[in-house]
């Protein structure tokens, strides 16, 4: 069942797995309706890192660990975590600090809150994850207590036996899903392009539409520096380097992309992979009635088509951007190389639903649904296939 969504078809997200119909309503109204508790692996103790639990709340990943930096006057170099969390939510999660004490790193500022735990051996790294848990209320549901628990219950049995795995709308940027469209220009060896897709590509819902805009007709970046707004960081810091190059230099381009932090500069190459691999589920799903879960390949340099329906609508999206696998593997910058990997196509998460309950403001329904999921997996796929906004 398609699903007619500019952001999600832009990110490849373009059918359902189930079809029964949704429950609709809207989440996220309050970053409390949006609970996720992250479950570490377990690190060997002793040594000269002290692993800490974050409690975060509508704030990036990125935006706490640079709080605790701050607080703390330390790089954000010795900040090790092992996964992104939503912005507009309530998150825990767990960060490692190098070389800081106990006594010093406990604190808290109102939207973050750091408790030492012990110290380890290591750094957490990406993917030191067991998974998450979700605890999430669905608010401004317009249906009758019986049809909503009716369909939540179809919904809970498709749900169990299998939906796409895609990639959900954060590992895209959210909101302004451009990281992947970044990614591109990069695999087409377009710095400039990439340096300018981040600064000027804009959705309605991007509250700085109107200076990308303007710099898009205008192509002035000193005076885009004026009034650029000043939470956009990453674009100021773009815009001061840009100063300092020869723009006919496709290398000085290269150094500007490098403002970019590392971890960032790697998300905009592994969103485009994860495009790609959304496009060909998208397409799969649309071609079966039923599919077995396998592992599906998200494409990099040392990846291997075969001749499988899925790697074929792999390599469709691939030629239709005129990109080869060999461009995953980058001379320079080194760090943005990606050999590819695999991922399981479906997810069978169990729905857990609490007791409905009717908010006295307007009367709609509010649904509360928790569940557990595997690292890398997206609680907003799960919610897109429960919700069936259109």
């Amino acid at each position: 069942m398609a699903k007619d969504f500019d952001s999600e078809s832009l990110c490849g997200l373009e059918e359902y797995g189930t079809s029964s119909p949704g429950i609709g309503g809207v989440i996220k109204k309050e970053p409390e309706d949006f609970r996720v508790e992250e479950r570490p692996v377990d690190l060997p103790e002793g040594g000269d890192f002290l692993l800490c639990r974050l409690e975060k709340v509508n704030l990036t990943t990125y935006e706490a660990v640079n709080r605790i930096a701050s607080n703390l006057g330390i790089s954000t170099s010795r900040i090790n975590y092992a996964g992104l969390k939503d912005k507009r939510a309530s998150t825990v999660q767990f960060v490692t600090l190098e070389g800081v004490e106990p006594g010093r790193a406990e604190f808290s500022d109102g939207r973050v809150q750091v408790q030492p735990l012990k110290k380890v051996s290591r750094p957490l790294k990406p993917g030191d994850l067991k998974g998450n848990k979700f605890r999430i209320t669905i608010r401004d549901i317009e249906l009758d207590r019986e049809e909503c628990l009716e369909r939540l219950g179809e919904l809970k049995e498709e749900i169990g036996g299998g939906i796409p795995n895609y990639y959900g709308l954060q590992r895209f940027g959210g909101d302004r899903s451009v990281t992947h469209l970044v990614g591109k220009r990069l695999l087409l060896r377009d710095f400039e392009g990439a340096v300018n897709t981040y600064l000027t590509e804009t959705f309605d819902s991007d509250g700085a539409a109107e200076a990308r805009k303007r710099l898009d007709e205008e192509g002035d970046y000193s005076a885009a520096a004026d009034y650029f707004p000043g939470p956009l960081r990453y674009e100021l810091k773009l815009l001061e380097k840009i100063k300092e190059v020869d723009p006919s230099d496709r290398e000085e381009w290269i150094r500007v992309f490098r403002t970019f932090p590392r971890n960032l500069r790697r998300l905009f190459v592994h969103a485009y992979q994860s495009y790609v691999f959304n496009r060909a589920l998208s397409k799969l799903v649309r071609q079966k009635e039923e599919i077995k879960n396998f592992p599906g390949k998200v494409p990099g340099y040392e990846t291997n088509l075969g001749p499988s329906v899925f790697d074929n609508f792999l390599r469709e999206t691939l030629d239709d951007d005129g990109i080869e696998l060999e461009d995953f593997r980058f001379d320079e910058p080194k760090e943005i190389s990606s050999r590819g990997t695999i991922r399981p196509v479906l997810i069978s998460p169990e729905i857990e639903a609490e007791e409905i309950s009717e908010d006295p403001k307007n009367q709609d329904l509010n649904q509360t649904v928790s569940f557990f999921l595997k690292p890398g997996r997206y609680a907003t796929v799960v919610l897109r296939e429960i919700m069936k906004n259109v």
